[in-house]
């Protein structure tokens, strides 16, 4: 695992120690495919040298072949025509041979390699096939065309050792560009790593001031609570929520008094249809189903209980319910007096909701809200270190998975 010591270091930043070694690594590399690349260069150069004096002395031979006597003198005239076309379209596929043969191959593996490509396609089955189906049509000419077959057939060989040797160079370059692919992908992870520090930092340093300044207004919450403002102001909340508590238990008395009459009051209102207004009739209704005591009401509820008295054991009412609507039409002033104390409640609650709204503690409140919005930014800057946190560990995981790969895909390289 030496390669892997080079790269792990537990340092916030790298140490000149650790780039020194990478920048050792990458110039070893470049040697390494420098001197890959001159070797291969060299021995091209040497197998193209073979080819040209191969391919000049083929140029000669395939002279004499086109200033060749076809014998028509001794040949079939349909068969002449034949053998005439073959001969032309021979001689074009070698000449072609040759001149891709001859062209130019520079002293870099970029053009050694486009040579080698352009001329290992032009030596297929199929020519050296031409070649023979032309031998077949006119043997006498084998004298001048077997030597030229016999000159390709001396190249395929070279041609074949020539694109060993160029897969070989490939796969050895490809080998030294997976390292280089993985130093790179190091610097680049390391690169991002460094970049999620500084956030980090960065995000670190805004979430303390925004501590300092919440902790400032804290301080300065804790003075205005502390204020006779403040004293006042939830005092008078204090007082409202017993006004309030008092208005319900002021309707509970009502509902507790006015509850027993209810049934006997909707039965009474069916015997008495026609005797007392419609509108009076669904003003009680309403009364019954709210219980929203008011003048009206009073003055509403009183008439009908004048009304029921006389008429009360008609109502088909059970005996202890008769003996309740009894007592309660006995109570009807009782009406007066709880709202004579809901009139006083309400008047009290208006008066201390308008004490509080006088009084309220604009300070403390701007403090709160303050606090609130610095809470909502600490939240959001400590969700983005989670995140930049959970990056860096995947940044560290795909650091250490390519240190893993890089000393197997080093080795390979011999």
């Amino acid at each position: 695992m030496w390669l892997f010591n080079i790269f792990s270091n537990n340092k916030k930043a790298e140490s000149s120690e650790s780039l020194h070694n990478k920048e050792s690594l990458r110039k070893m590399l470049a040697s390494k495919r420098a001197g890959m690349e001159k070797s291969f260069v060299e021995v091209a150069l040497s197998r193209y040298n073979e080819i040209i004096i191969i391919t000049n002395d083929m140029e000669k031979k395939l002279d004499a072949f086109d200033n060749s006597d076809t014998g028509s003198d001794r040949i079939d005239p349909h068969l002449l025509q034949v053998l005439i076309g073959n001969k032309k379209t021979l001689s074009k596929k070698l000449h072609d041979i040759c001149d891709i043969l001859k062209g130019p191959m520079g002293d870099n593996k970029n053009s050694v390699i486009n040579y080698f490509n352009s001329s290992y396609s032009i030596l297929t089955d199929a020519v050296s096939s031409s070649i023979m189906n032309y031998r077949k049509i006119e043997d006498h000419f084998d004298k001048i065309v077997g030597p030229i077959v016999k000159d390709v057939n001396s190249i395929i060989p070279i041609m074949a050792s020539f694109k060993k040797e160029v897969d070989n160079f490939q796969t050895k370059i490809a080998e030294i560009d997976s390292v280089e692919n993985i130093l790179d992908e190091l610097d680049s992870q390391a690169s991002r790593k460094a970049d999620l520090q500084n956030e980090k930092l960065s995000a670190g340093g805004e979430l303390r001031e925004l501590e300092n300044e919440k902790s400032s207004l804290e301080t300065k919450l804790e003075n205005a609570i502390s204020s006779e403002i403040y004293k006042r102001y939830t005092k008078l909340i204090d007082e409202k929520e017993q006004a309030e508590r008092k208005l319900e238990e002021n309707k509970s008395k009502l509902i507790n008094f006015i509850s027993p009459l209810d049934k006997p009051m909707r039965k009474f209102l069916k015997l008495a249809e026609g005797d007392i207004h419609l509108k009076r009739i669904k003003d009680l209704e309403k009364f019954i189903e709210d219980h929203d005591l008011t003048k009206d009401n009073i003055a509403l509820i009183k008439e009908i209980v004048y009304k029921m008295k006389p008429v009360v054991h008609k109502l088909e009412l059970k005996e202890n319910t008769v003996k309740k609507v009894v007592r309660r039409l006995e109570e009807g002033n009782l009406l007066d007096d709880i709202y004579q104390e809901k009139t006083e409640i309400i008047e009290s609650l208006r008066s201390i909701e308008m004490e509080i709204s006088a009084s309220t503690p604009r300070e403390k409140i701007e403090i709160e809200d303050s606090i609130s919005r610095l809470e909502s930014s600490m939240n959001s800057i400590e969700k983005e270190l989670r995140t930049i946190e959970n990056e860096m560990s995947l940044t560290e995981n795909r650091i250490v998975r390519q240190m893993r790969m890089l000393e197997p895909a080093f080795k390979s390289l011999g």
